[in-house]
């Protein structure tokens, strides 16, 4: 068995789960970081996770 990580996702978009997808993104681990979208949003933070959305789209590596 080999013990390196090939991929990884990471459950959860709050603090500690944004460090660690941003550990794993600067390794080098393509990451995928999952998270649920509250339905009481703001037109500002549906705007915000649009944009978010887009960029994630833009910058995702294929696995």
């Amino acid at each position: 068995m080999n013990g390196r990580i090939k991929r990884a996702a990471v459950l959860g978009s709050g603090v500690m789960g944004a460090g660690i997808a941003a550990h794993l993104a600067n390794l080098g681990i393509p990451t995928l970081m999952l998270d649920i979208v509250p339905k009481d949003l703001s037109e500002e933070e549906k705007q915000d996770h649009v944009c978010a959305i887009k960029l994630r789209q833009k910058t995702r590596k294929s696995y």
